[in-house]
């Protein structure tokens, strides 16, 4: 079905979120599936190997020398899967909104030409965090140097109340600088939705993000802290008795084995449930930002009745 195209205040925008990941739950469901069943498989051998206490000398060298590379590489095939289960999502929503039909197949067919840009991408955003939090860490590590040299110099009781002062100054600065860089990803956090519907390259998607969430940061804030306040709410809610009585009763129990590879299905499970979320969320959010600024709903509605109603294009931004 095709959802009307129109500005929409927080609660409605939120509702659609919630709206679109109800109706079309198997859909996107499905398209975080596959990702996450390869991580959870990756991880499961890690959590069934038993403490070293409870076996044999240089049993879990050889386990670990073995599960290592496996996990590196399920790691590894995670990633670059749910890259493209994000574009493929992105590709689910920008139909829905054409009211053009989609399923998970076609998502994925449509998002493989665009799969190259998308790993740029990724790599682009991961370089630009990395950046922030290396000087993050410098910043916080020159404050505990000049803590420590500064009081050694003034002497025990001066340089006690300097130290504590700098403490404080520290932590002020790791709050502002995790803040910075939360700040820095949401700004972000659009690219893959410009990426994906417009087809632009992966810098100038970022660029494109960077403009649209200008004005709009709480909404995607919003967005992101909900998806984070259900993603953790289910994995406590299911996974976490789970685990907790596996390590309650122990390696020697015959309960740990059911109650571990218990938690891992039921973990990720909820995974599935709660992925597409975000995706939709962020995708909801662009494509209401396009219309508050751009008239997306006119141009839209006017390609439509030139094309004899036909689903129209939703690439065109102005500026671009």
């Amino acid at each position: 079905m095709q959802y009307e195209l129109r500005p929409l205040s927080i609660p409605e925008l939120l509702d659609r979120i919630f709206t679109i990941y109800r109706r079309h739950f198997i859909l996107f469901a499905g398209i975080m599936a596959l990702p996450i069943l390869v991580l959870t498989l990756a991880m499961l051998p890690f959590q069934l190997v038993p403490p070293a206490s409870s076996v044999a000398p240089g049993y879990l060298d050889t386990a670990l020398l073995v599960l290592v590379p496996l996990m590196v590489m399920g790691v590894v095939l995670f990633w670059a899967l749910y890259v493209v289960s994000i574009g493929a999502g992105t590709v689910a929503i920008s139909q829905l909104y054409r009211g053009a039909p989609v399923t998970i197949r076609s998502a994925y067919r449509d998002v493989l030409p665009q799969t190259p840009r998308l790993f740029l991408l990724m790599l682009l955003l991961f370089l630009r965090a990395l950046a922030c939090f290396a000087l993050l860490a410098a910043v916080s590590t020159g404050l505990v140097a000049a803590v420590g040299g500064i009081g050694a110099l003034i002497g025990d009781t001066a340089g006690t109340v300097l130290a504590i002062a700098l403490s404080v100054l520290l932590l002020g600065a790791l709050v502002a600088g995790f803040g910075a860089v939360c700040y820095l990803l949401l700004r972000y956090a659009l690219s893959v939705s410009a990426l994906v519907v417009e087809n632009l390259t992966a810098r100038a998607a970022i660029a494109r993000s960077v403009a649209l969430a200008r004005g709009h940061m709480l909404a995607i804030f919003l967005v992101v802290l909900c998806s984070t306040m259900v993603s953790y709410g289910i994995t406590l809610l299911f996974q976490g008795p789970l685990m907790m009585a596996g390590m309650m009763a122990g390696p020697d129990s015959p309960l740990w084995l059911p109650l571990t590879i218990g938690g891992s299905v039921v973990g990720a499970a909820g995974s599935i449930v709660t992925a597409p979320f975000m995706i939709i969320g962020l995708a909801v959010v662009y494509f209401d930002v396009r219309i508050r600024r751009e008239a997306l709903d006119v141009q839209m509605m006017l390609r439509t009745l030139d094309s004899g109603g036909a689903p129209p294009d939703l690439a065109t931004a102005p500026g671009i």
